[in-house]
């Protein structure tokens, strides 16, 4: 599994959630990849989550789950 770390570009604040803009960078081999992306928020809706590659480079079968307990407390560790 590959890490990516990302870090917050842009923030949009609304009564009931928020949009967040996260990016990261990570080279990749050609082939299927599972990548753990850390900074997300226990709360975030898998659902609405997108993930953009650069110009040129094709993303499919995106599926988004949580990964572990305390996910937040762990990288909060970090910093």
């Amino acid at each position: 599994m590959e890490v990516l770390t990302t870090l917050i570009e842009k923030a949009n604040i609304y009564r009931r959630g928020a949009e967040i803009v996260r990016r990261g960078s990570l080279e990749l081999s050609e082939g299927m990849h599972k990548l753990y992306v850390l900074g997300m928020s226990g709360s975030a809706r898998y659902d609405t989550v997108r993930l953009f590659g650069t110009e040129g480079l094709h993303v499919s079968n995106q599926r988004f789950e949580a990964f572990g307990e305390h996910q937040e407390e762990k990288e909060s560790e970090k910093i």
